[in-house]
């Protein structure tokens, strides 16, 4: 996946940093209004400067500082909206892997 400026299809992603930690790794809230291909992992890599920790196809060798080549990407909660107008959410906690990797930078896993 690549940004195309010409012919791709508007993205947009709104966050919020939650915490970071002494060795500068940076916790933060993703929200995606729109649903690209791959779009949080090129916002995070582009538009902020920093790959998501473990995302060597956008990040390379930057986005595993620490060895660790698991993808830190979770998604907490997700809303779908339905035709009636409901909506339908489901949230999961994050895997084991993703908690100990915030302990491990002292990230408090709280927000």
């Amino acid at each position: 996946m690549q940004v195309d400026q010409d012919k791709g299809l508007a993205a947009m992603t709104c966050f919020r940093v939650l915490e970071t930690s002494k060795n500068n790794v940076t916790w933060l809230e993703l929200t995606p209004t729109t649903g690209r291909t791959h779009q949080l992992r090129v916002h995070c890599w582009e538009g902020l400067k920093t790959p998501i920790l473990g995302d060597r196809k956008y990040g390379g060798r930057e986005a595993i500082p620490f060895g660790r080549t698991d993808l830190y990407l979770h998604a907490r909660s997700l809303v779908i909206p339905l035709p009636q107008g409901n909506t339908l959410t489901f949230e999961a906690a994050p895997p084991k892997n993703f908690i100990e990797e915030l302990k491990k930078h002292s990230l408090n896993n709280k927000n």
